[in-house]
């Protein structure tokens, strides 16, 4: 057998072993940033703070009236003029950090324990952001001076309760313990101080209420899409 022959289809097949590894590296890094984007537009985490030794996560507690906003979760970008309070949210706190804006978008995106619907309001809404551990090339803002900014920041419907450091490893939707949802039905009219809180829904039938609720009494009901 032609040794020099041998050597020339053992370097083809090289080539083409290297060649097929770069194709598929491609489009593994392809793949990843399709599912990096979309990660991101659903409001999926993506661990900064636990891969990334300059980022540091925060942890932020909420209170908002929702009456104005279509709801909590931001929306595309070509959703001009749709407000919603994750929006509102992502671009106070950019503000505060002074992170760089892309074409008028908020780059510092927040993950919530939960998704209000529009018009739904909010007592105690966890969220937790990943920020640079270095702010406007000095030290990170202290959590005390971060808070009173960005209730600066903020319109009067959203009020910031709390924020600070957290574990890189806390997430506000996966490590929530439990959820507490508030229904307020007002059976006589509503006072101008509460309609925006109640749903004027008039009498009820509380007795054909309960004979309905015994209907589902001893059943196992599974709340999961509702989390």
């Amino acid at each position: 057998m032609d040794v020099r022959a041998a050597q020339g289809r053992r370097c083809q097949s090289n080539r083409r072993c290297i060649g097929s590894l770069l194709v598929c590296t491609v489009m593994a890094m392809k793949a990843w940033k399709r599912s990096y984007g979309k990660a991101h537009s659903n409001d999926a985490c993506f661990e900064l703070a636990s891969v990334m030794p300059n980022c540091r996560r925060w942890r932020l507690h909420l209170a908002y009236d929702g009456t104005d906003y279509c709801g909590w979760q931001r929306q595309a970008a070509n959703r001009v003029g749709t407000k919603t309070v994750q929006g509102t949210l992502d671009t106070a706190l950019s503000k505060v950090f002074r992170v760089p804006f892309d074409k008028g978008i908020a780059p510092l995106k927040t993950v919530g324990t939960s998704r209000t619907d529009k018009g739904v309001h909010a007592h105690g809404m966890v969220c937790h952001f990943d920020v640079p551990t270095t702010w406007d090339g000095g030290p990170q803002l202290e959590p005390a001076v971060a808070l009173k900014r960005l209730r600066l920041k903020l319109p009067r419907d959203i009020f910031a309760l709390s924020m600070g450091h957290t574990s890189p490893s806390f997430h506000a939707r996966q490590s929530a313990i439990r959820k507490r949802y508030s229904y307020r039905l007002a059976i006589t009219p509503a006072s101008p101080f509460e309609t925006r809180y109640c749903w004027d829904c008039g009498p009820l039938d509380i007795d054909a209420m309960a004979k309905a609720a015994d209907c589902l009494d001893g059943r196992q009901l599974d709340y999961t899409p509702f989390t």
